[in-house]
Parts: C-alpha cells; sequence; structure tokens
C-alpha cells in the first residue's frame, strides 16, 4: 500500500496487513455480492477494471473509486497476487451529477416555452385566424422549421443525458421488425422528398420478431434514413434491407453517399460528431443521433456499425436477437394477428384492438402469416378474405390447421359485401365474420367473443 493510498483512506500500509482487502476497499454496497465477483475474477486470472461507488475511508466517508485490478499468476497459472490501483473518482461524479442536473432542467425550461411557440406558429399557419400574405407565411414557415429544429435538439440533449445518467428507461415487447421497418419509410418519405430521395425496400421483408422498445427502435430507424436522405445524392435512392442471420436479424440502410471520412471513423457515434464543421449547417443535425442510436440498440441487447457500400455509399446496419418460439409468453394480454394488405385498414384496426387491450401484430400477406403463427401463440387471426399472395383464405386456414390449434378465425370481408352472402357454414376454425365498414364496438364484440367463447361442436372435432 503505497503512501497516496494510506493517504485516501487513512490506513496505513501496516494496519492492512492481515485484513480483508476486498471488504475493507471494494466492499462497496453489497459485500457479498462484491466477495462473490472477487472469487470468479481469481478464478479467471483476467485483468478487469471496475467502479465501486461507496469505499469506505477508516474515518466512515464514502469513496467512489474506479480500480486496476492485474493478477499475478504464479508457475502453475494461478493468481497469486493482485496489484490494485485505484483512482478517487468522488468528485468526477459529483460534477457529472450536476451537469446532469443542469442540463436536464434547462432543457426542461427551454422546451416548455418552445413547444407553445411552436403551436402557436402552427396555429397561424393553419389559417384559422384568417389568410396571410404569401411574404408574412414564408417568414412563419422558416420559424416553425427552426423552432421544430430546436425541440429536436433539446429532445436529443435530454435523451443522452438520461442515457448516460442511467435513467433511461424502456418498455420491452414483442415487435414486428419488418412491420415496423413499412411503417418508418412511409413517415420519413416525406422528410426524404426535400433531398429528392426516395426511400425503398431492397428486398422482400421477411417477417421478423424481435424483443425492443418500439418507440426506441422507431427513433433509431428514423435517425438512420434520416442521416442517409442528407447525404444522398439528389435523385438518388435509400435502400432498407432486413436479413436474417441465425438466431440474428440485420436492419441495413444503405445509401449512396459520398461515403465515411477514414479519419471520421473511429468517432462517428461518439457525442456532437459530425465528419466537417459545416455539416451540421449544411445538412442539418445535431451530432447526437447516432450516439443515441447506439446507445439504445446496445440497451436492447443489439450492435451497430457501419461499412462501405460496393459501389459507392454507405450501409449503416444494426443487429437483435430474434425472438423464437420458445420464448411465447402466455403472461399478458391476448395476442391478435391481423392479416391486411390495405396498410390503412390494418393499422385502423390495430387502433381498435389496442385500445380494447390486446397485443396486436400486423401483417401484410400470407407468407408473413404463416411465419407469425408459427411463431406466437395467437387467441384471434382477423384475416383478409383476398390477401396478395392468396386469393383462397379458407384454403389458407385448412393449410395451417395446426399453427390454429388453440386460434379462432375471423374473416374480414371489404365494404360492399352482401352481409347475406357471409352467412355460410364456417369451414375449420373460423368463428365469425367482419366486414371493413363495422363499427369499432362490433370489431371488439366479434374478437371478444371468437376470443371468450368455445369452437362449435362441428369445429371443436376438426
Amino acid at each position: 500500500m503505497n503512501p497516496a493510498a494510506e493517504n485516501l483512506f487513512g490506513w496505513a500500509a501496516s494496519e492492512m496487513l492481515g485484513r480483508n482487502v476486498v471488504t475493507m476497499l471494494l466492499g462497496g454496497d453489497n459485500i457479498g455480492r462484491t466477495e462473490q465477483w472477487w472469487r470468479e475474477f481469481v478464478a479467471e486470472g483476467k485483468p478487469e477494471t471496475l467502479e465501486v461507488e461507496a469505499c469506505l475511508r477508516r474515518d466512515g466517508l464514502a469513496l467512489a473509486c474506479e480500480w486496476t485490478l492485474t493478477p499475478l499468476l504464479n508457475d502453475d497459472g494461478q493468481v497469486a497476487t493482485v496489484v490494485l490501483h485505484g483512482r478517487d473518482i468522488t468528485q468526477q461524479r459529483a460534477s457529472e451529477r450536476v451537469r446532469s442536473e443542469f442540463t436536464s432542467t434547462l432543457s426542461h425550461e427551454l422546451r416548455t416555452p418552445l413547444t407553445s411557440i411552436l403551436g402557436s406558429l402552427q396555429l397561424l399557419r393553419s389559417g384559422v385566424l384568417g389568410d396571410m400574405p404569401k411574404d408574412q407565411d414564408e417568414l412563419v414557415e422558416i420559424a416553425e422549421k427552426n423552432s421544430k429544429r430546436l425541440l429536436d435538439l433539446i429532445n436529443e440533449v435530454l435523451d443522452i443525458e438520461k442515457i448516460e445518467s442511467g435513467r433511461m428507461s424502456l418498455t420491452p415487447e414483442p415487435v414486428a421488425l419488418d412491420q415496423l421497418l413499412r411503417e418508418a419509410i412511409a413517415l420519413n418519405q416525406g422528410f426524404a422528398d426535400r433531398f429528392s430521395v426516395q426511400l425503398t425496400v431492397a428486398n422482400e421483408l421477411p417477417a421478423a420478431m424481435v424483443r425492443g422498445d418500439k418507440k426506441r427502435l422507431m427513433q433509431v430507424v428514423t435517425n438512420l434514413l434520416s442521416n442517409a436522405a442528407k447525404f444522398s445524392p439528389p435523385n438518388g435512392s435509400v435502400d432498407v434491407v432486413l436479413t436474417l442471420r441465425g438466431s440474428r436479424v440485420r436492419v441495413g440502410v444503405c445509401d449512396r453517399g459520398p461515403g465515411i471520412p477514414v479519419a471520421f471513423r473511429g468517432r462517428i457515434f461518439g457525442r456532437f460528431a459530425q465528419a466537417h464543421s459545416a455539416d451540421a449547417r449544411i445538412k442539418g443535425g445535431s451530432g447526437l443521433g447516432l450516439a443515441i442510436s447506439k446507445r439504445l440498440v446496445e440497451m436492447m441487447q443489439g450492435e451497430i456499425g457501419f461499412e462501405d457500400r460496393q459501389g459507392g455509399g454507405t450501409n449503416f446496419y444494426f443487429e437483435l436477437p430474434l425472438l423464437v418460439a420458445a420464448e411465447r409468453d402466455d403472461a399478458g394480454p391476448v395476442r391478435v394477428l391481423v392479416s391486411e394488405g390495405d396498410t390503412v385498414e390494418a393499422e385502423y384496426l390495430a387502433m381498435v384492438l389496442e385500445k380494447a387491450g390486446y397485443r396486436v401484430d400486423q401483417v401484410a400477406n400470407a407468407q408473413d402469416s404463416r411465419v407469425l403463427l408459427g411463431r406466437w401463440k395467437y387467441g384471434c387471426w382477423v384475416l383478409n378474405t383476398r390477401l396478395p399472395d392468396a386469393a383462397d383464405s379458407l384454403a389458407l386456414v385448412e393449410e395451417l390447421q395446426d399453427e390454429l390449434a388453440d386460434t379462432r378465425v375471423v374473416l374480414l370481408a371489404n365494404i360492399g359485401t352482401d352481409r347475406s352472402s357471409l352467412a355460410v357454414t364456417k369451414p375449420n376454425r373460423i368463428v365469425d365474420w367482419l366486414v371493413k365498414s363495422d363499427s369499432r364496438e362490433r370489431i371488439v364484440d366479434v374478437v371478444n367473443h371468437a376470443i371468450g367463447g368455445a369452437l362449435p361442436q362441428s369445429q371443436a372435432a376438426a
């Protein structure tokens, strides 16, 4: 124990002889857990660095310390001695807390009035208060756009502070990644239009379920799409690719831009990172988007990166673990699968059923329906009578009898269908019908009854 350590902890080197250094210097808040960690460290025999928030001095004062532990091995390869190098980070932690609290408070204080300003500008442009002359409307539009940019920046600063302070909480749930990508492309095409860039799907998106926070996943995809659009040439395209890679799934966003400068690659996922100082002014953006995306993906047990694209451009990608059938969860809301080729209609049905307390997955074709029915246990399957790749829904239900052992099927017919034509013997596990013009109440009632009621006797034996 050197003089610096004696001064820091208040113990003389002679007083440490025969004492348990683990409990004295590394104990922290949970001695038992620390001792277990120490046993594993000695057994492994590899150098390690750790932070302990409550190392106790001799006088009882708690210190935050960063420790580097280097094991020295004997001839048998066993740990004989461990060299501990400690650094007092108490003031650093205090400074970080003050900075985080200041940033959070300042951001909240800015966001409240800015939201009101933005709302007022949007009200002016809506024409509710009367039409404005063209030159005034243009000025208000500029103010509105810059208010949105500032609000986005404030939200990003708050996000990065929450992540780095450990206050960012996610809401993990099963997410249909293919469906989320379709939604993201539709939502971000308007932004890409400003750069004359088309967002496209480069391959037939396979059905892929992951466990993640849907809102934050959408944030990651939106960031990658917006970056790709900004750095693509006019009249170019951004390709979105979804590929299954064993037990993982990869999302790729490929642009045809100038690529990433070699000198910038090592810090591209850092805070406020810009390849050139003029980038923020020319292209817009804070330089926080990729830093936030990296941390969010890692919080969902994934990884993010980029690679050069053959022929020019860059492919930004992230990978997440796939959910498999063994991870089905019988607890929680009942699952409903909606198979509907019309995105607007599918979104409407999902909204109605989610408000009724169901967990809803959406697919647009028979192929994706087969995949999800094989992967998840659904209480009800709302199936359009004519999908793009399956004109005969009754034949599809017949084909999937094994997957539908515990699933009730409700067929969805187009507007204008004569209800009397639906009053036929319902084969297999089809228990009811809906027409696209049906009210919210009827949609919920039909699904409730389908899930809550028993199969008709003629079908129960099927």
